[in-house]
């Protein structure tokens, strides 16, 4: 009895290194497959993130699957002309308010169109097109301020602007206002689809040349763009997105973007901007 007790203990002791050995693969084995499925999830994630992204901010670059980052030139911005509707325009005491041709800066027409249009291109490097006029609803036609309430056009352009767009700049060469507001060059939703942006004002103060006109009109679409894109005010005046009260402090602003700028952009889109 004594002997086979023996023989059953030195079986045991031989086998418990088998044992423990296929324990250990065991373990490895299970560590390897639960390593395989966090990289599983991450790439997941990854991939849900990136079709999320594209979703929300309308990045279609094939009919299958999403590519991202993208380059810049990639991704339109569409340039939307706003005009007054019939009955809002016969409610405007003087629809044309100047005769002369260059003391007035005209933001639908065709030539002031193209070089925003350019503008746009060269600050961001985003392509950027013409798209289809739209009436704006005689509604938001303030008859006694002879203003349009913005915040109203900025809510129903969201609904008009076309969903293949990367981002939506409704330009109109018509006054607005808001509530809340008192002086108003344009509206935007920060990281929204649409902003707006009107030249009504941009040759108001003495001396204002039409280059001068021009250049504050391109700052405000650029600065529109910023805030649809998701950037807010920057406090250093050499940015274009630098807050401007009025026309002299928007003749203070940079006209391009500072490199925290362009950081906070590539910080929020998975964008090769191509900028500095």
């Amino acid at each position: 009895m004594g002997e086979s007790q023996r023989t059953g203990r030195d079986e045991t002791q031989q086998k418990a290194p088998q044992l423990r050995g296929r324990r250990g693969l065991l373990a490895s084995l299970i560590a390897v497959v639960i390593l395989l499925l966090l990289a599983a999830a991450v790439v997941v994630g990854v991939h849900w993130g990136r079709a999320d992204y594209a979703r929300r901010h309308q990045v279609f670059l094939s009919a299958d699957e999403y590519h991202l980052p993208v380059d810049a030139a990639m991704l339109t911005v569409q340039l939307v002309p706003l005009f007054p509707s019939g009955e809002s325009k016969a409610q405007m005491r003087n629809p044309h308010p100047a005769d002369e041709p260059d003391s007035h800066l005209h933001a639908c027409d065709e030539l002031e169109l193209e070089l925003a249009r350019r503008h746009i291109e060269e600050v961001y490097g985003l392509s950027c097109e013409v798209g289809e006029t739209r009436l704006i609803p005689h509604e938001f036609f303030d008859r006694q301020r002879q203003q349009y309430r913005i915040d109203k056009v900025l809510h129903w352009l969201i609904g008009e602007c076309d969903p293949r767009a990367f981002r939506t700049v409704g330009v109109l060469g018509f006054d607005v206002f808001a509530p809340e507001f008192n002086y108003l060059f344009g509206q935007s939703t920060l990281g929204g689809n649409c902003c707006v942006a009107s030249c009504a004002r941009m040759t108001h103060g003495e001396g204002c040349t039409p280059e001068m006109a021009r250049q504050r009109w391109h700052s405000i679409v650029v600065h529109e763009l910023g805030h649809a894109l998701g950037l807010s005010h920057n406090e250093d005046w050499d940015s274009v997105m630098a807050f401007g009260n009025s026309l002299s402090e928007l003749d203070q602003q940079g006209t391009g973007l500072l490199k925290s700028d362009w950081q906070r952009l590539r910080d929020i889109h998975p964008i090769r901007w191509d900028r500095d």
